[in-house]
């Protein structure tokens, strides 16, 4: 099969029955690995620019689609407000945050944006650090510089 990752394309056999996120760590880099059942988000990649916890997918429908990573779908502005706002901590699920915020981010350029949008877009995405409250300001920190 061949898909886009990241930019280039890549062509992988992958191993029967494997999710995206094990053909992502077979054929480039690792992901972060939390519960493996989708409900903590840290493994989120953009699957034709949506996000989709990566190990809930099988590789075999990446054949054709274009992935990406939190290396090239995270917005600079978005890692520069979560900087500025405390909102890292341990940094086990800030990948898969940035994905899914960054893809928020470019739906909702030229519109307003709530801090109930932003939590609403991270329903997927778990945090047993923050609080999300630093989070939030982020997105709306970066989305308010991305609108000056």
């Amino acid at each position: 099969m061949k898909f886009t990752l990241d930019g280039r394309t890549v062509e992988a056999e992958p191993r029967p029955w494997s999710s995206l996120r094990q053909l992502i760590e077979d054929v480039a880099h690792p992901l972060p690995t939390g519960c493996d059942t989708g409900h903590c988000g840290s493994c989120t990649v953009l699957l034709e620019g949506a996000p989709t916890p990566s190990c809930l997918v099988g590789a075999v429908e990446a054949d054709g689609r274009a992935v990406a990573t939190a290396r090239t779908s995270a917005d600079a502005r978005l890692i520069e407000a979560f900087a500025a706002e405390g909102a890292v901590q341990c940094g086990y699920c800030t990948p898969g945050m940035l994905v899914t915020l960054s893809a928020l981010l470019r739906e909702r350029r030229g519109k307003p944006l709530a801090a109930e949008t932003v939590r609403r877009a991270l329903d997927g995405n778990l945090c047993r650090c923050t609080g999300y409250a630093a989070i939030v300001a982020a997105a709306l920190r970066a989305h308010g510089e991305a609108a000056a």
